[in-house]
């Protein structure tokens, strides 16, 4: 009996400071870093559903695919793909299905996020971010849109315009070979 509770007396001291241990400080994360922090570093922040995660068989961890509601920092597209490493190794555990407000960093052409940033599934805490972003603005490129629309509209009155001056060039051709 004594021997029993030496034992667990043992396995609840050293498991203790293991339960501790948040992976935030596992991972090597900043502490003293406050959201703002975060705000500040991140180059694109979006709020959307995840749906669809797959395994990265190059990097290793996981591709979490997002269909973006609202988008901060920057214009996103429609669907992103945020990588993060394992849920093991530091990486954030999206659940298909769930929507979040994901921070992500530009790492080697790759959106990535870890459990460092500050990303929240749907609810009062990342309400409460968001009223910190303020408003944002929904996925898409309108400004692109426009531009391409005023491009194509360019290249069919130019197109127009070329066939135009090939025709009356074979007219004229006519007539002066004519005379």
């Amino acid at each position: 009996m004594i021997r029993q509770l030496v034992w667990w007396v043992c396995l609840v001291g050293l498991g203790t400071p293991l339960l501790a241990q948040t992976p935030t400080e596992e991972c090597g994360c900043d502490p003293e870093m406050t959201v703002a922090d975060h705000i500040e570093e991140a180059n694109l922040i979006i709020f959307g559903e995840c749906v669809r995660l797959t395994t990265n068989a190059i990097k290793g961890g996981v591709n979490a695919t997002f269909k973006v509601d609202t988008t901060w920092k920057r214009a996103s597209e429609p669907v992103v793909t945020f990588h993060t490493t394992a849920a093991n190794q530091c990486g954030f555990a999206f659940e298909k299905g769930k929507k979040y407000l994901v921070f992500g960093k530009k790492r080697h052409q790759t959106q990535a996020t870890t459990v460092c940033e500050p990303n929240l599934p749907e609810g009062v805490r990342a309400e409460a971010v968001m009223a910190d972003l303020g408003k944002g603005f929904p996925p898409g490129r309108p400004e692109l849109a426009r531009n391409m629309n005023i491009l194509i509209l360019g290249l069919g009155v130019g197109s127009i315009l070329v066939i135009a001056l090939i025709v009356l060039r074979k007219r004229l051709f006519k007539r002066s070979a004519q005379a």
